[in-house]
């Protein structure tokens, strides 16, 4: 089995941050130090609007690849949106923000779905590569990944036409 490099976010480092924010009784979301969460509103903000420019609207049937604290959720209606991260603490947290929404903890390339399941597979904060965009790819009818840096920058791959569209949003 092949395992993925998610840059500095090893599962030691969630972890040890999850373990922090629950040792002080605050939520994970607020263990990011506070001159940080005015810049991921920000982004999610801007998140939200690659959406709408490649008309992704709420109705659209999407898998959230890698959806850690499931931020993008309350984007999508509640039964359209499937949220699925390798990290448990994370999913765990997003079920109690989003229990409307529905999301699993699960590695990815040891779960499969029929093709074409999604209208789009969402992979935020990273790019998939290899045996990993193998498996979305056949999920889903387009893949679109965007990052948190510039996090209005994004590139979409189409199934039917093998073409990816970068740009800004």
């Amino acid at each position: 089995m092949k395992k993925y490099n998610f840059g500095p976010y090893s599962k030691e480092h969630l972890d040890a941050r999850w373990e922090e924010a629950m040792s002080s009784n605050r939520p994970w979301r607020l263990s990011i130090k506070i001159e940080k969460i005015q810049h991921w509103m920000e982004r999610i903000k801007q998140h939200h609007s690659i959406l709408r420019h490649l008309n992704i609207t709420p109705d659209t049937k999407v898998m959230s690849a890698g959806c850690a604290i499931g931020h993008l959720a309350p984007y999508f209606n509640f039964d359209n949106y499937l949220g699925i991260d390798i990290y448990k603490p994370a999913i765990e947290y997003a079920k109690t923000m989003y229990p409307s929404h529905q999301f699993l903890s699960e590695d990815m390339t040891q779960i499969s779905y029929p093709d074409n399941t999604f209208e789009w597979i969402i992979c935020a904060g990273f790019k998939p590569e290899g045996e990993m965009f193998e498996h979305l790819n056949a999920w889903g009818h387009n893949i679109v990944s965007f990052s948190y840096t510039p996090a209005n920058e994004y590139m979409a791959w189409n199934k039917q036409t093998k073409k990816i569209l970068r740009g800004l949003a």
